[in-house]
C-alpha cells in the first residue's frame, strides 16, 4: 500500500522540533521526494527508506526552505551510490535556481556524479508531469504571492491520490486538482500574502471533498492553537508530525 511520509513539517521559521517541509510518497522500492529544503537524505534514512529507491524529486518552487537542501542530497546520494535513474522536476525558474545552486558548489565536477535529468513542469492546470505503470503525477500552479509555484497530485495505479498543495493562498486551481483526493496536504503557515491559515486549508479540503487533510509547513506558534475550530470546517483534519506515515 502506498504511503506518505512527512520528512519535515516546518515553515520557513519554525520550532526546534520540525525540519523544513519535505514529503516522501511511494511504496517498497518506488519513492517520490517532494521538495528538498533540509537534509532529505538523513530524514529518509530515519524513516527507513533507502535513498536509492527515490527515483523522482518534485520541487514546488525556489524558496530556500524548499530547495536549498538539493546539493546536499545529491552529494550524499552520489557518495552512497543512490543516484540511479534520478529525475528532478520543477517549474522553469526553480530549475534555473537548482542549476545555479549546483554551479555554486561546482557539482558538475564531482567525481562520480551521474548525469542528472532535469525536466520542466508546465505552468498550467492539470499538467502531466510523469506517468508509468505505478504512478501518475500531475500539477497545477497555485497562488504563492507571484512566486511561480506548483502543487502536485500523485496517483497510485489510478485508484488512490494524494495532493501536496505547496505554499499557497486559497485558490480555485488547488480545489480542482485535489477534487476527491484521498489525502490533501496543505500548508498552515498563517493567513497572509501567498499563504493560508489552518481554517483556510480546511475550507479548501471541504470544497474539494477530500478524504483527509494534513496540515504542514507549520510555524513555531502553531503549537499554541487547537484543531477544534478547524475541525468545525473540515472534521478529518490532522496536524502533520515529523516522520508520520499515512497510507492512502
Amino acid at each position: 500500500m502506498p504511503e506518505v511520509i512527512f520528512l519535515g513539517t516546518g515553515a520557513a521559521v519554525t520550532d526546534a522540533h520540525r525540519n523544513a517541509t519535505m514529503i516522501a510518497v511511494g511504496e517498497a522500492d518506488q519513492w517520490n521526494l517532494i521538495d528538498c529544503g533540509g537534509d532529505a537524505f538523513q530524514r529518509l534514512q530515519l524513516a527507513g527508506v533507502d535513498p536509492k529507491h527515490v527515483h523522482r524529486i518534485l520541487l514546488t518552487h525556489h524558496h530556500p526552505d524548499h530547495l536549498a537542501g538539493l546539493p546536499l542530497y545529491l552529494e550524499r546520494a552520489m557518495l552512497a551510490g543512490a543516484l540511479d535513474q534520478l529525475v528532478v522536476y520543477a517549474p522553469p525558474e526553480t530549475l534555473r535556481c537548482a542549476r545555479a545552486l549546483l554551479d555554486a558548489f561546482s557539482a558538475w565536477s564531482w567525481p562520480g556524479l551521474p548525469a542528472l535529468d532535469f525536466r520542466e513542469v508546465a505552468m498550467h492546470e492539470d499538467a502531466l508531469v510523469d506517468e508509468d505503470m505505478q504512478w501518475r503525477i500531475t500539477s497545477s500552479p497555485v497562488d504563492h504571492n507571484k512566486m511561480p509555484t506548483v502543487a502536485y497530485k500523485v496517483s497510485h495505479q489510478g485508484r488512490s491520490h494524494v495532493v501536496f498543495g505547496a505554499d499557497t493562498a486559497p485558490c480555485d486551481a488547488l480545489v480542482r486538482l485535489a477534487k476527491d483526493a484521498d489525502v490533501l496536504i496543505h500548508e498552515a503557515t498563517g493567513e497572509g500574502p501567498g499563504h493560508s491559515s489552518a481554517q483556510e486549508a480546511a475550507g479548501i479540503a471541504a470544497r474539494a471533498s477530500v478524504g483527509r487533510l494534513f496540515l504542514t509547513h507549520l510555524p513555531a506558534a502553531f503549537g499554541r492553537h487547537t484543531l477544534k475550530d478547524v475541525r468545525t470546517v473540515f472534521a478529518a483534519t490532522q496536524t502533520a508530525e515529523e516522520l508520520l506515515r499515512v497510507s492512502f
